[in-house]
């Protein structure tokens, strides 16, 4: 039943989701240091929000800075991320500017994983052909920060998105706990539907926060703790979150 995919020896499965923790500082400075803040103990994953970096738009600065954060990543999972403003990001640049800056990503080889959101380029399905040729290993998105979509919305967003990548990932803003279950629903019954392609999901904000804790249970393989700033509504503090999954590990039998 767990995933297989493995990136610098850690394995992206429920089993144990691994803490991801997300750089959204501005200026090359502040980015690098709070790089070798972190990487003062042992890290699973950091996602670098590359539409935070105030050079976001030049693919040359943005390259050289991937460059330098992986080389201070070593055997931590490094993902290359930008957010566009329709997705809850940053990004404010054009769609084939976006395009160029992943197209640029991926042919760098700097980054262990890319995300890339489905629903913002025109013709996802030419993209992601593109892009599969680059060889670095690709989550496809998609972030709704205004509700939770039906059940079958859903499911159909996870399907269309795993025929194109390695691992999807679905962020929803609940409204009400029903709204948390639902995710957490669609979660399982996708990780046991297509066991081969690892989920990353999570409801949003306080009313979703045990979806942030309950991966090993319902089938998501990454978690998002916080940091010095958070990046999106609801995400624990890196400890505190380490400390609950370690919990959830200890006295969860499958």
């Amino acid at each position: 039943m767990g995933h297989t995919m493995e990136i610098k020896g850690k394995r992206l499965t429920h089993e144990r989701p691994l803490i991801c923790i997300p750089i959204v500082e501005k200026t090359e400075e502040a980015i690098l240091h709070e790089m070798e803040e972190l990487m003062k103990e042992p890290q699973d994953m950091i996602e670098w929000r590359i539409d935070f970096f105030e050079d976001c738009e030049d693919p040359e600065k943005v390259i050289s800075l991937l460059k330098r954060l992986q080389e201070l990543a070593k055997d931590t999972i490094l993902v290359a991320t930008v957010r566009t403003k329709m997705q809850g990001g940053q990004f404010e640049g054009s769609n084939s500017l976006y395009e160029v800056l992943l197209m640029t990503i991926a042919d760098s080889g700097a980054a262990d994983l890319m995300d890339v959101e489905f629903f913002t380029v025109q013709n996802p399905s030419d993209l992601f052909q593109i892009l599969k040729g680059f060889q670095t290993p690709i989550i496809a998105s998609h972030h709704d920060f205004s509700e939770t979509p039906e059940l079958d919305v859903m499911r159909m967003l996870l399907k269309d998105m795993a025929g194109f990548s390695d691992v999807v990932k679905l962020a929803v803003m609940p409204k009400n706990v029903g709204d948390v279950l639902n995710l957490l629903k669609v979660t399982y019954d996708f990780n046991q539907a297509y066991p081969e392609v690892p989920i990353i999901s999570m409801s949003m904000g306080k009313l979703g926060m045990v979806s942030r804790i309950s991966g090993e249970v319902f089938g998501s393989c990454v978690t998002f703790g916080a940091a010095a700033l958070a990046s999106a509504p609801g995400q624990i503090e890196r400890k505190e979150l380490r400390s609950a999954l370690d919990f959830m590990h200890e006295h969860y039998v499958d």
